[in-house]
């Protein structure tokens, strides 16, 4: 629409402020309106009312809705104004045509329309980007001298503050329910059971939790002398000196505690775990919050699990072998008494073990494969020497093995350890024995062709090689059952000169006689003196005193000192009847065991 470049000096409309000077400037003849002294009365007073009232106010006049509207309004036209001004609603807010047809048609038929809370997009003081407000909006018909309807008066009223607040307070009492939920959820999945008590008056404020806690209905009258019949006699006097203890002001007011009650009702006992504080006014409690759950099954629990420890305790001190359990990182978190009076650790770091306990030639070893099993989480299991409390070492059969959770992260190790002293001190003998056979072997081997030699070089026959074959091997035979008897003690030589006669049908007294010391043999010395104690027993079967019915064998030793050490001599003789044979040997390389 155009405007005059001058203000219009008429004196109507009156005041209004920047837009009184505006309408009074803006050349209404190029609008349906008309130029403003032919406007009617009604037009008028309602451009004065427009434009003298402190609320924002737009006049819709005509078939057109030619807008005229005060400096309150004009923040709600934006970058449309100033061309707004005297512009037909319908041109100017084609975007909202369809829904102000609507409107006008309602308030043209005589109704007036109310918009509350409305949003608008709304440039405060006229200028500047958009913010959104909101507005309480009436539109109400204005009518011409003939009472007809000849357009809409439009009057808003801002509510963005008192809807913003609702809106806070809706978002509050929102999350407050949310709260409120969330905390009776988490109440009731835990069973906790809040309460209030009155320090003055000893009032109870209880729920239906709680009551059943004292095996009461949840219609029944609790107060202070309630709540205390039902606590358990043995518990009493804990509970009285706790309460005292909140109720005093020099304290923090704080009361936790656990303890017994028994059912009023039903007689039941069962375990209340209680936590609150105390409020004071004045150096006196006035009030007291807490909250207070069952924890009867968690009791039963913690029962079950002592015992169950104690009986998994005794056991491991039964058994004669070392038990004992780390957590993940190595460290001791049980023993049984076998390991502590073994090894005598007490007060040592119970990550140390492994340093306090295994040889020191097989430490590090022993450490390195213990550690990788921490690593890993593989089973360690292996045989080690483990120091006594006394510093001596014995061999162990050790093993390990993790314990896992659900979710198979190793939370421990439990470990065991039986005693193989005794195998492995038999393993290392049968070595030696083994080893002691092998060598021996070799020995009689070589002694049994070293006979076969000197016998094929001395026989005539091979009747008579047979003959001394045999009976010389079966010297040697009783030789090497005498040593395998017993290794590391050694052959008497008076049960090797029996053995030999005895083996030739003498009996010993009647046919032979035999005197000397103690003297025992190294297995070597002892071949070879038996076959040359058999030779002479051979002898006196074939040629001399046991070849005739009286023949008598005589057989003495002694000890004698020698140059490497000690030695001894032999005499055998034999009386037939004839002069005494006495054949003198005496062995200085043999020394006794």
């Amino acid at each position: 629409m155009r405007q005059t470049s001058e203000p219009n000096q008429a004196s109507w409309p009156v005041g209004g402020g920047r837009m009184g000077e505006r309408i009074r400037a803006f050349d209404w003849s190029q609008t349906s309106l008309g130029p403003m002294e032919a406007w009617p009365e009604r037009l008028r007073m309602a451009v004065d009312l427009v434009l003298a009232s402190p609320m924002p106010m737009n006049l819709l006049w005509g078939p057109d809705f030619v807008q005229i509207y005060n400096d309150g309004f004009q923040p709600f036209f934006g970058t449309k104004h100033p061309t707004s001004l005297g512009q037909s609603a319908n041109e100017c807010w084609a975007e909202f045509q369809h829904e102000n047809d609507l409107i006008y048609a309602r308030v043209f038929a005589g109704e007036s329309v109310t918009f509350e809370n409305h949003a608008w997009s709304y440039a405060r003081g006229g200028e500047g980007d958009l913010e959104e407000a909101y507005f309480t909006t009436y539109c109400t018909p204005a009518r011409d001298e003939s009472g007809a309807v000849a357009g809409i008066l439009t009057t808003a009223f801002e509510t963005t503050q008192q809807v913003k607040a609702e809106a806070e307070r809706q978002q509050a009492e929102q999350a407050l329910r949310v709260s409120e939920a969330q905390l009776q959820a988490a109440v009731d999945l835990v069973g906790l059971s809040p309460y209030g008590w009155d320090p003055a008056t000893g009032a109870l404020e209880w729920d239906a939790r709680l009551k059943a806690l004292w095996g009461l209905p949840p219609d029944a009258h609790v107060d202070q002398d309630v709540w205390l019949s039902g606590i358990h006699p043995e518990d009493r006097l804990r509970v009285e000196a706790a309460v005292a203890e909140c109720s005093d002001p020099a304290g923090d007011g704080v009361y936790h505690i656990e303890y017994r009650v028994i059912g009023i009702g039903d007689g039941v006992e069962r375990w209340v775990s209680t936590h609150g504080r105390t409020t004071f006014k004045n150096g006196q409690p006035v009030g007291f919050v807490g909250a207070a759950m069952d924890i009867t099954e968690r009791k039963r629990a913690e029962q079950q699990l002592r015992e169950s420890q104690e009986r998994f305790r005794n056991l491991t001190n039964l058994i004669p072998i070392f038990v004992w359990s780390v957590d993940p990182v190595g460290a001791i978190t049980f023993a049984n008494e076998q390991w502590f009076t073994y090894t005598g650790i007490t007060d040592e770091p119970p990550d140390q073990w492994p340093d306090l306990v295994f040889a020191p030639d097989e430490r590090d070893p022993n450490v390195t494969n213990w550690q990788r099993a921490l690593q890993t989480g593989a089973a360690f299991d292996i045989e080690a020497r483990i120091r006594r409390h006394d510093g001596a070492y014995r061999w162990y059969l050790t093993r390990a093995v993790p314990v896992r959770d659900a979710e198979g992260k190793v939370t421990g190790w439990f470990s065991a350890a039986t005693d193989i002293h005794e195998r492995k001190v038999a393993e290392e003998h049968r070595t030696v024995l083994l080893a002691e056979l092998q060598h021996r072997v070799r020995n009689t081997l070589a002694v049994i062709r070293s006979i076969a030699r000197q016998t094929a070089e001395t026989s005539e026959t091979v009747e008579d090689y047979a003959l001394h074959f045999e009976g010389r091997l079966n010297a040697l035979a009783r030789v090497q059952a005498a040593v395998t008897r017993d290794p590391t003690a050694g052959i008497a030589l008076g049960l090797l000169v029996s053995e030999e006669l005895l083996s030739c049908a003498a009996q010993e007294g009647e046919r032979f006689s035999m005197s000397g010391p103690d003297v025992c043999l190294r297995p070597k010395a002892a071949e070879t003196l038996g076959l040359a104690i058999h030779e002479l027993a051979t002898n006196a079967v074939k040629y001399g005193a046991l070849s005739t019915p009286r023949g008598h064998v005589t057989v003495a030793w002694l000890r004698i000192p020698i140059q490497s050490g000690r030695g001894f001599r032999f005499d055998a003789g034999q009386h037939s009847g004839m002069k005494p044979d006495t054949v003198p040997i005496n062995y200085r390389t043999l020394s006794p065991l």
